[in-house]
C-alpha cells in the first residue's frame, strides 16, 4: 500500500502475530466493521526482504518529497471497514496508526496543507484530498474516509469511553493468532450468504453444475464464518488463506473449485491460489503459496484507499513551474501499475475474470486523482 509501505515499485504488500502486543490500535476499530487488516510496518521494513529492497529508505524519501501522508515512523497500521454492506454509498474506512510520538497532528496539518480543528475533544485535520486525520490518543493517529465529521466525532467518543476491543468473536480470534505473520487480513462473513442464492449460483456455473451434491456444497459455502489471510515475510513472502465454516468439509476438491470459480466470477482470478497447496482440518480449508512481487502488490491493492481529489481541487492544479520529482514519481507509478496489470493478464483468458484488478489498480492510479505537477499525492493508507 502506498502510504503504509512506501512506494509503488516495492514488492510490498502484509516471534508475534500482526496485532499490536498491547492491542491499543484494535481498541479503536468500530464494532460495525467486519473486515480488518493489520500490518506490522516497523518489523516489515526490517525483514531481510525489506532491507534488501530498502523499503525504509524509500518510505522516508517519498514522505520527504511529499508523496506520502502517513509518517515513515509508523510502527503498526490497521485498516477497518464494512465488507458486503447492502447500504447505499461508499462504506467508511477507518485507519489507525501507532507510533512512538505522542502527537503528530501538527505535522499532518502542514503535510496535507489542511485545516486544523477539534472534534470530540481531539485535534483533527481535514485534508483537501478527502480524508480526516484525528489524534485518537497519545501515540495513535486515526484517519477516516470519506471525511464524515459526525462519524469522526462518534469514533473519538466511543473509543475514549472503551478500554477494550469491540471486535466480533471471529475477528478477535483471527487477529490474535500468534503465527509470526507481519500482515493479517481478517473478514467476518457470518450469516452473510443466503443458501438458496448460493445453490442457484452453483447451478448456473458451467464448471460446477455438473458436479454432484450441490445442495450439500451450497449449505457448506453458506455456513462460512470468515476468512483469514496471513502473510509471513522474511527473505521471501508466503501467504496462508484459511476459510472457516460451521460445517465439516467433506469434499476438498469440489470446495477448491468453488472458491476458484467465485474468484473468477468476482473478476479476481489469481494464479497464486490456483497453484496453491490446499489442506482441510475439520471445518477449516486452507490455501498456502509463496508470493512473488506482483502477487504481493496485487493482494495489498485490495486494502488500499482510493483517494480522489475533492470537487474544488481541480480549479488550482497548476503551479508556476514543473515539479521534476513529482513528475518522475508520477510517471514511474503509472508504469508500475501498467506493468503489474500486464503481468497479471499474461495468463488471463478474458477481461471479466480480471476486472477487479483493473478496477483496484485504476483507483490507485494518480491519473484519476491528481496532476503530476502537484508535489504531493493523495494518501493510500492500509485494511
Amino acid at each position: 500500500d502506498r502510504d503504509v509501505t512506501g512506494v509503488q515499485t516495492c514488492a510490498l504488500p502484509i516471534s508475534v502475530s500482526a496485532v499490536a502486543e498491547d492491542g491499543a490500535a484494535l481498541k479503536w476499530v468500530p464494532p460495525s466493521c467486519n473486515a480488518v487488516a493489520v500490518i506490522q510496518m516497523r518489523k516489515l521494513v526490517n525483514t531481510p526482504m525489506g532491507r534488501q529492497q530498502k523499503w525504509s529508505d524509500k518510505v522516508r524519501r517519498a514522505y520527504a518529497e511529499g508523496l506520502l501522508s502517513a509518517p515513515p515512523w509508523v510502527k503498526e497500521a490497521v485498516r477497518a471497514t464494512t465488507f458486503g454492506s447492502m447500504s447505499a454509498g461508499r462504506p467508511l474506512s477507518y485507519s489507525i496508526f501507532t507510533m512512538d510520538q505522542d502527537a503528530i497532528i501538527g505535522d499532518i496539518v502542514k503535510h496535507e496543507r489542511g485545516s486544523s480543528e477539534q472534534i470530540g475533544g481531539s485535534f483533527a485535520c481535514l485534508s483537501p484530498r478527502g480524508i480526516y486525520f484525528v489524534q485518537l490518543a497519545p501515540e495513535i493517529l486515526g484517519a477516516l474516509q470519506p471525511p464524515d465529521r459526525r462519524a469522526v466525532s462518534a469514533w473519538v467518543r466511543a473509543g475514549a469511553a472503551s478500554n477494550e476491543s469491540n471486535l466480533s468473536p471471529f475477528l478477535k480470534t483471527a487477529l490474535e493468532t500468534p503465527d509470526e505473520a507481519l500482515i493479517v487480513i481478517a473478514v467476518d462473513l457470518t450469516d452473510m450468504l443466503n443458501p438458496p442464492q448460493v445453490r442457484a449460483w452453483l447451478a448456473a456455473s458451467p464448471r460446477l453444475k455438473v458436479r454432484k451434491n450441490l445442495d450439500e456444497m451450497a449449505a457448506l459455502v453458506a455456513s462460512i464464518r470468515g476468512a483469514r489471510l496471513a502473510v509471513k515475510v522474511r527473505d521471501t513472502a508466503n501467504a496462508r488463506l484459511v476459510l472457516e465454516f460451521d460445517k465439516p468439509i467433506a469434499n476438498q476438491s469440489l470446495l477448491r473449485e468453488v472458491v476458484l470459480q467465485w474468484l473468477d466470477d468476482a473478476g479476481a482470478q489469481t494464479g497464486v491460489l490456483a497453484q496453491a497447496r490446499t489442506s482441510v482440518e475439520n471445518k477449516s480449508f486452507a490455501f498456502e503459496a509463496p508470493l512473488d512481487d506482483a502477487a504481493l502488490r496485487r493482494l495489498l491493492s485490495l486494502i488500499q484507499s482510493p483517494h480522489l481529489p475533492a470537487k474544488d481541487e481541480t480549479a488550482n492544479l497548476e503551479t508556476p513551474a514543473p515539479n521534476a520529482v513529482a513528475t518522475a514519481a508520477y510517471y514511474g507509478s503509472v508504469c508500475d501499475l501498467l506493468n503489474s496489470l500486464i503481468r497479471k493478464n499474461q495468463n488471463a483468458v478474458n477481461y471479466d475474470k480480471t476486472a477487479l484488478w483493473h478496477e483496484t489498480f485504476a483507483k490507485r492510479s494518480p491519473i484519476c486523482r491528481r496532476r503530476a505537477s502537484i508535489p504531493r499525492w493523495p494518501p493510500g493508507v492500509a485494511t
